[in-house]
C-alpha cells in the first residue's frame, strides 16, 4: 500500500549538520533510508496508514510488540530491511510481549535476539533505547558493527538525510523506483535520486528534490506531475511543481482546516451517469460471396485423393 502523501522535500546537504549518533547502525550499503517522527505522526491524519505498514500485516512484516508501537522514532534502511527504533524499552517488558508473540530468545554477541517464527521479522534489544528489526542475519551484522571499534563504514544517504532530522517523514533514496522508497514516494517517474521530507505539526508542509538525471528528462518528469494534480486527493491540489536544469522541485503547504476537509474528498470525482435512449444494434453484416472467394464442391474417396470442382459465380 502506498501512503497517500507520497511528495516530499527538495534538500541540498549544509555542511556541518550532523545526525544523532543512533542512525550509525543503518547498513553502509543501503540504497534508501526513511526517517518516521512516530511521535508526532501517530497524532495525525496519517497515522492510521502509517501503523498499517508497521504492523505484521503491513509490507516490511514487523511483529506486532505494544512497546514497539509506543516508540518514538523510526529509521528504516534498505535493501537489507532494517529498522531502528528508539524509545524507552524496559527489558522485562520487552521479554514479556515477545513471549506472548511466541518469538524465542536467544543470545548474539552479548544481545538479546527475539527470533519470530513465519515471516515475521525479528527484534534484537540493543539497549532500553534502542530496538533492531530486521531478518535474523541482518541484526547480526547490525551488532557486528555497534560492537566495531575501528574500520566502521557509513551510509552516505546519511550526511544527505541530516537536514531532516527535525521533520516528522522524511525519504533519501539513490534511485527511484526503489521498494522502500516507493513506499512512500508514489512517483512513477524513474529518477537518480530523490530527497524530501514532510512535516505535521502545523497542518502540512512537503518540500522536494527528484534527479531526473538531465534538463530534458527533467521537463518531462515536471509535465507529467503538473498534469497529474487534478487527480491527486484534493489537498495536493496546490502542489507547485517547479523544474531547474536537472532537478525536479515540489512544494507543498496545506492549513489544518484545508488538511482535514480535503482528505474527506474523493481523489476523483465520479463519472456521470447517462440518460439518452441507447442506439439500436447495428444488423449483422452478411459476408459478400465475392469477398469470401469462389464456392467449391469437394468430392472424396477417389483413387487420385480429394477433389474439388469450382462453381459459377451468381449472376450480380
Amino acid at each position: 500500500m502506498r501512503i497517500l502523501f507520497g511528495l516530499f522535500s527538495t534538500a541540498v546537504f549544509a555542511l556541518g549538520q550532523s545526525h544523532p549518533s543512533w542512525w550509525t547502525l543503518a547498513s553502509p550499503e543501503a540504497t534508501a533510508i526513511v526517517g518516521i517522527h512516530w511521535d508526532n505522526l501517530k497524532q495525525s491524519v496519517f497515522a492510521e496508514p502509517i501503523a498499517a505498514e508497521l504492523s505484521s500485516n503491513g509490507t516490511f512484516g514487523f511483529p506486532d510488540l505494544p512497546c514497539i508501537k509506543d516508540a518514538s522514532q523510526f529509521l528504516i534502511s534498505s535493501p537489507s530491511l532494517l529498522a531502528i527504533v528508539n524509545g524507552s524499552f524496559d527489558a522485562k517488558t520487552v521479554s514479556t510481549q515477545a513471549a506472548a508473540a511466541h518469538m524465542k530468545v536467544t543470545v548474539y554477541n552479548n544481545v538479546v535476539m527475539w527470533i519470530a517464527p513465519g515471516k515475521t521479522l525479528s527484534v534484537a534489544e540493543l539497549s532500553d533505547k534502542i530496538l533492531l528489526i530486521g531478518l535474523k542475519k541482518t541484526l547480526e551484522d547490525a551488532v557486528d558493527r555497534d560492537a566495531a571499534e575501528t574500520d566502521r563504514h557509513y551510509s552516505p544517504l546519511l550526511a544527505r538525510a541530516a537536514r531532516f532530522q527535525s521533520t516528522d517523514l522524511w525519504v533519501v533514496a539513490t534511485q527511484l523506483p526503489d521498494p522502500l522508497a516507493s513506499l512512500f514516494v508514489p512517483i512513477e517517474s524513474e529518477a537518480k535520486g530523490f530527497e524530501g521530507s514532510a512535516s505535521v505539526r502545523d497542518g502540512l508542509h512537503l518540500e522536494a528534490t527528484l534527479d531526473a538525471g538531465s534538463e530534458n528528462a527533467a521537463q518531462v518528469v515536471g509535465e507529467t506531475l503538473r498534469s497529474s494534480i487534478a487527480t491527486l486527493p484534493a489537498i495536493a491540489h496546490d502542489l507547485q511543481v517547479t523544474v531547474e536544469a536537472q532537478h525536479v522541485l515540489l512544494t507543498l503547504g496545506v492549513t489544518p482546516q484545508h488538511l482535514a476537509s480535503g482528505l474527506r474528498q474523493p481523489i476523483t470525482p465520479p463519472q456521470p451517469v447517462s440518460m439518452a435512449t441507447p442506439a439500436p444494434p447495428e444488423p449483422p453484416k452478411i459476408a459478400n460471396p465475392q469477398e469470401t472467394g469462389p464456392q467449391v464442391i469437394r468430392i472424396f474417396g477417389l483413387d487420385e485423393g480429394p477433389r474439388e470442382i469450382p462453381l459459377p459465380s451468381p449472376p450480380q
